[in-house]
């Protein structure tokens, strides 16, 4: 409600190439009724050349393990005929977290990017704003965001991380990534695998034997292990 005439305001908010919160669009709504948003999200695809996204996260509540509890917490409640309760259960492939595995979400599990995004549209627009000016300040926050992710590709080009080992995984990592997600990439590559790297020594029917060491270390100082395979 972040205009005078308290109509809903609601943004479609994504992820970019720096894991930064990015403004896809946004509407001004009479109402929150089901044709508004049917409306709505038909505006979205014509404005994305009907190119539909692959996954779309909005306001529901994940906080239910899902096949074990679902009937106790029905069954707890008295919600056996209860309609939305249906409705969700039949809709469990749209929302429930073991069903999505196998969907990149960019980082994203909960509608909580939107709500940064409210916070930040709070330095331009507040509850005395006209339309007029809203549309204004809205172009001003789009070009806003625009300018932090032109920063972030700036840096990108132009610097370079550092690496914390001499293996080629990680340099390859550091081209192909954006300055931002690289860091990401290697606090977690930092911690699985610590510089230790292995060659094969010796492979039989009944035995395996690796040199283990870190890439940075004379080959002397590695150690043999063998590794037993099962009859």
């Amino acid at each position: 409600m972040t205009n005078k005439f308290k109509m809903p305001f609601s943004p479609f908010v994504g992820v970019n190439h720096h894991g930064q919160s990015i403004i896809f669009g946004g509407a001004l709504l009479e109402n929150e009724k089901e044709e508004t948003f049917q409306w709505l999200f038909e505006h979205f695809l014509k404005c994305m050349f009907n190119k539909y996204p692959s996954a779309f996260i909005t306001d529901q509540d994940k906080a239910m393990e899902f096949e074990a509890e679902w009937e106790v917490i029905r069954d707890k409640y008295n919600l056996e005929n209860n309609r939305w309760i249906i409705e969700m259960f039949n809709q469990q492939g749209h929302w429930v977290k073991a069903y999505l595995k196998d969907v990149f979400f960019a980082g994203m599990t909960t509608s909580g990017r939107s709500e940064s995004i409210y916070s930040f549209f709070d330095e331009f627009v507040n509850s005395k704003t006209m339309l007029n000016e809203l549309v204004a300040q809205y172009d001003k926050a789009v070009e806003s965001r625009r300018a932090v992710e032109e920063d972030e590709d700036f840096k990108t080009i132009n610097s370079k991380a550092f690496l914390s080992s001499v293996h080629p995984i990680e340099a390859r990592a550091r081209e192909c990534y954006t300055r931002k997600i690289f860091e990401i990439f290697q606090k977690e590559w930092i911690e699985a695998n610590n510089n230790l790297t292995h060659e094969t020594v010796s492979k039989c029917t009944e035995e395996i034997k690796y040199m283990v060491g870190q890439m940075n270390v004379d080959k002397s100082r590695w150690r043999l292990v063998s590794f037993r395979l099962k009859d």
